[in-house]
């Protein structure tokens, strides 16, 4: 069986996005079939266009950049032109190689373009998140405005005219069914993670703690995109309750993204500069050593459409390292984490019952620990890739493919 994937984007950049896309081909790959990557015109290339690429034996193809005249500048024209772009890329490959399926992830303008480009393949659509949420949450535009319901149609037409959806989450799914998408058609393969790479360290690194001058400290620690949804700014405002209360704490903000800036300013105003340590993107060999430096693993995502709905990536990472892990009580995190049994949950947007819970994990060794071991047995058992990846099997199968 020959599976072409469709991406927005892909490793060498990372994201929690292109780390899900990474661990499924892989997986699928070690299972015995034929994969391959085509991206859209997203894709950074960081020394020029080239139309293909090898990146750990596996094959991604690239599709042209779009060009930069005022009309691929307007609203929706845009989109359009992504489309028609990546669904000439997409028709052209298929007409050099043989695939069985084409398997596109969100957001949809991977699968309108896949639906218009796959001829008679089948078209199985991966639901990640909902575009139209996703640029609410961002102030790209209001709930219930033009823009929001074209979005929004965008999506459906994809759930609709797909032979298969899978999604990530069981929130989407039920979304999914409230419009009218048939449940039989959904298939839920979750989040997992590689738990023979994410594994416990009995020390915490020597280097990392030099370098940060964390030495007698308890470390507070997110690693991830720096997005609004994220609710970091709620994390540096919880972390003046925990300062009031034990000095000895740092916070360890670990990646980039776009409220960065904003980040660094709160900071600053809140004379944080000592306590709560923007560390920036670092090298992916060095993300476990960070893992491993880390007392306690923060998530403290706010409540919106999307995350009541979908599942993150990352918190599943510090789990399978044996840390404590600490989310907001969103539908998405509550997925993932079972509240005194694989980690702890705070109120969404609530700083203080954040910072209560915090010191309650700092104060409590015997506790960490016990989260820590529930948390990885909790990965073992129920989100390892190689066995998560086996959820397609029967997707595929429901598109009329047959496995070998």
């Amino acid at each position: 069986m020959r599976i072409l994937h469709v991406l927005h984007y892909s490793v060498p950049m990372l994201s929690g996005y292109t780390m899900r896309s990474k661990y499924i081909v892989e997986a699928q790959r070690h299972l015995g079939w034929e994969v391959a990557v085509v991206t859209s015109p997203r894709q950074e290339m960081r020394n020029g266009f080239v139309a293909q690429e090898n990146i750990d034996d596996l094959t991604y193809f690239r599709t042209p950049p779009l060009g930069q005249g005022k009309l691929s500048r307007l609203p929706f024209v845009r989109e359009q032109l992504h489309v028609r772009t990546l669904a000439k890329r997409l028709q052209s490959l298929l007409r050099q190689s043989h695939y069985d399926v084409v398997h596109a992830h969100s957001p949809c303008l991977c699968g309108l373009a896949a639906l218009r480009g796959a001829g008679n393949r089948p078209v199985v659509y991966e639901v990640r998140g909902l575009w139209e949420e996703t640029a609410t949450t961002q102030g790209k535009f209001s709930a219930g405005s033009l823009k929001y319901r074209v979005a929004r149609r965008m999506e459906e037409t994809v759930f609709h005219r797909a032979q298969a959806v899978v999604t990530i989450s069981q929130g989407l799914k039920d979304d999914l069914v409230e419009r009218g998408v048939p449940e039989q058609k959904i298939s839920v393969v979750p989040n997992g993670v590689e738990t023979s790479k994410f594994v416990p360290r009995a020390e915490k690194p020597t280097d990392l703690i030099e370098r940060h001058q964390l030495h007698g400290c308890a470390v507070l620690g997110f690693i991830g995109s720096f997005f609004g949804y994220e609710g970091l700014p709620l994390l540096v405002e919880a972390m003046t309750h925990i300062l009031g209360q034990n000095r000895r704490v740092k916070l360890l903000l670990v990646g980039t993204g776009e409220d960065e800036e904003k980040l660094k300013q709160l900071v600053s105003e809140r004379r944080l500069n000592d306590q709560v340590l923007l560390v920036g993107r670092v090298p992916h060999e060095e993300i476990l050593g960070y893992y491993a430096l880390m007392d306690v693993l923060i998530y403290p995502r706010l409540s919106t459409r999307e995350t009541e709905r979908v599942t993150p990536l990352k918190p599943l990472e510090a789990m399978a390292m044996e840390k404590a892990v600490l989310a907001s009580n969103v539908g998405g995190q509550r997925e993932l984490v079972e509240d005194g049994v694989n980690g702890l949950l705070f109120k969404a947007g609530d700083a203080r019952d954040l910072a209560a819970q915090c010191l309650r994990l700092i104060a409590d060794d015997q506790l960490r620990r016990a989260l820590g071991q529930q948390a990885r047995s909790y990965v073992v058992a129920e989100r390892e890739w190689s066995q998560i990846v086996r959820r397609y099997a029967p997707v595929y199968e429901s598109v009329g493919l047959k496995l070998n």
